[in-house]
């Protein structure tokens, strides 16, 4: 699953303006165990529903960021529910991501969104899932979907040894209905995503030195 997402920065980071904001939002839904829907613009809604500017707090020193969700599946009316992610040490960061967006945006835009020929666009889940498709199915890879995220970020931090209660807590599952979202990882399923990790880390610490 850690291999889906190179795929998917391996494609999208010289694309275009859209791309690289569904890049963004893949990274952070993944390491956040997001919903997809809670992250893309519904524009049935209307109104000013989704994620702000001034939702997102990343840390002084850069490790850690909180994402408030005004709008959730599983929260009470008026509850806000979060979002937290931490920096890593490679091309598949959810910070960069989010310090990316930032940089893109003035307070009244949405976080996940990008401007072409002078229009700013929401990235709705309809947008997003295709691109992802196009992307996976380029690479032979078929029957994916934008729910890769929630489930792929759960059984790799189930792999890892993450307690049950973390897993629950990050997210946001009150129920053993987390149950549902674990794929196991083999012990070659295992290493091979650790070693994918520990070769990017490498690959970003020399483009940095």
């Amino acid at each position: 699953m850690i291999q889906h997402l190179v795929i998917l920065a391996n494609e999208l980071a010289g694309g275009s303006e859209a791309d690289l904001a569904i890049l963004d939002l893949a990274l952070v839904t993944f390491w956040s165990l997001a919903r997809l829907g809670e992250v893309t613009y519904d524009p049935r809604k209307g109104g000013p529903h989704g994620i702000f500017p001034g939702d997102v707090i990343i840390s002084s020193n850069g490790s850690l960021a909180t994402i408030e969700l005004k709008e959730s599946k599983t929260a009470r009316p008026g509850e806000s529910q979060f979002l937290k992610v931490r920096k890593m040490p490679n091309l598949l960061c959810p910070i960069k991501a989010l310090q990316r967006r930032l940089s893109t945006l003035v307070p009244d835009e949405r976080l996940f969104s990008f401007v072409e020929f002078n229009k700013r666009t929401d990235l709705t889940k309809y947008v997003v899932r295709k691109r992802l498709a196009e992307v996976w199915e380029g690479s032979e890879l078929h029957g994916l979907s934008g729910h890769l995220f929630r489930v792929g970020g759960a059984s790799f931090h189930n792999a890892l040894g993450v307690p049950t209660a973390r897993i629950c807590e990050i997210g946001r599952w009150a129920s053993f209905s987390y149950k549902l979202y674990i794929r196991e990882y083999t012990a070659a399923d295992l290493s091979h995503a650790l070693n994918l990790l520990a070769k990017l880390d490498l690959q970003w610490n020399l483009s940095s030195t």
